[in-house]
């Protein structure tokens, strides 16, 4: 049975596609269920920006703040992904799984 689910059409940069297909072929998920999966995560940074770009038409004087804040919010969340990450490695050397430390050490 087809989707019911909006389409879109995206042409995408070669080194997009190349990192969505290792993505793909090391995690043994779809690279188009990756790139879904990315875009829904990146909602509430579009709807922040959707946000900002308004109050930048209405009212340019506010633009900065709003922008500093779309920002820090980003850096806090990349933050965290990566404590997220650093925590999981961590867990996975542990186990003993052969995940090394950058460099080979």
């Amino acid at each position: 049975m087809p989707s019911r689910k909006p389409r879109l059409n995206l042409t995408i940069e070669p080194e997009t596609k190349a990192a969505l297909d290792r993505l793909a072929e090391a995690s043994g998920i779809a690279a188009t269920s990756w790139a879904n999966q990315l875009l829904n995560d990146a909602v509430p940074v579009m709807d922040a920006m959707a946000e900002a770009f308004s109050v930048v038409k209405s009212s340019p004087k506010k633009s900065a703040g709003i922008m500093h804040d779309l920002l820090r919010g980003a850096m806090a969340k990349g933050a965290q992904a990566s404590l997220e990450l650093t925590e999981e490695r961590s867990k996975l050397r542990k186990r003993g799984t052969g995940v090394k430390k950058k460099g080979g050490a």
